[in-house]
Formats: structure tokens, C-alpha cells, sequence
């Protein structure tokens, strides 16, 4: 996988480090995913912020099996979500259209409350891509 955001993040008035100790194959982490056609084309940033108790790229792979238009598979992930929403022209270009880095990692218990407080304080569940997250 390819972690290539900047180690600093402003989006709205929150701003946040990525921890570039962690790589794909760490676990237990709180991830972000910025739209890069949202980013280069519409200068709008549209972040998605998801956890993992698994490997990293593990997670990814879950993410990247959602590209597909049979039986509504696009649908069980945010970032799928948005780029058939929003660009599917695009579609097949799968998590190429993200730039992913890593925030933290955290005790598995605590994986839930901290999602929720990047989603929260960006606005990510509102403004963001955390809008199209589906909840099971």
C-alpha cells in the first residue's frame, strides 16, 4: 500500500500529525483516506477517517473489494461510495483515486472512540466522506 499524505493535515479548523513510525503492515490504527480527484480537481478536501484492529493493508484490501457495480458491492464502503457517486469515470481506478496515511495506532478497545473523534471534530460525518459510511 502506499502511504503518501503529508505528515501534517489542516482540514476546517482541525489540524492533525500522522505518525510515520506505523506502515501498512501495523494494526490497530486509525487511518485517513483524502480524495485526491476531489482534491486536485475541485480544490475541496473530502476526508474519510476509518479504523483497523488488522493490518493496515489488510483493511485496505477490504476497501478496494468494494469496486464493483454487481449486486451493489460499492455500496458497503465509503470511499467506493464516493467515487461512483461522485466520479465514476474514475470508478476503476479503485484506491488509486485516495492518498491513505496513518494517525495513530491505539489499544483495540479504544479503536471505536477514537474514529469517532476524528470524524467528530472535522466534520467528517457531515462534510466529509465519513457520510456515506455505512453502519451495520
Amino acid at each position: 500500500c502506499v502511504l503518501n499524505l503529508p505528515k501534517c493535515i489542516t482540514y476546517e479548523s482541525s489540524k492533525f500529525k500522522l505518525d510515520f513510525n506505523l506502515n501498512c503492515k501495523s494494526d490497530n490504527v486509525i487511518y485517513v483516506a483524502r480524495c485526491k480527484l476531489c482534491f486536485n480537481f475541485k480544490n475541496d478536501t473530502q476526508l474519510y477517517f476509518g479504523q483497523t484492529c488488522n493490518r493496515f493493508h489488510v483493511r485496505l484490501n477490504g476497501h478496494r473489494s468494494c469496486f464493483k457495480v454487481d449486486n451493489f458491492s460499492y455500496e458497503k464502503s465509503a470511499l467506493s461510495q464516493h467515487i461512483f457517486s461522485e466520479h465514476l469515470l474514475f470508478f476503476g481506478e479503485k484506491l488509486k483515486n485516495f492518498d491513505f496515511g496513518i494517525i495513530k495506532q491505539v489499544a483495540p478497545r479504544n479503536l471505536d472512540r477514537a474514529e469517532d473523534s476524528f470524524i467528530f471534530s472535522t466534520c467528517s460525518d457531515i462534510l466529509g466522506l465519513n457520510r456515506y459510511k455505512v453502519i451495520n
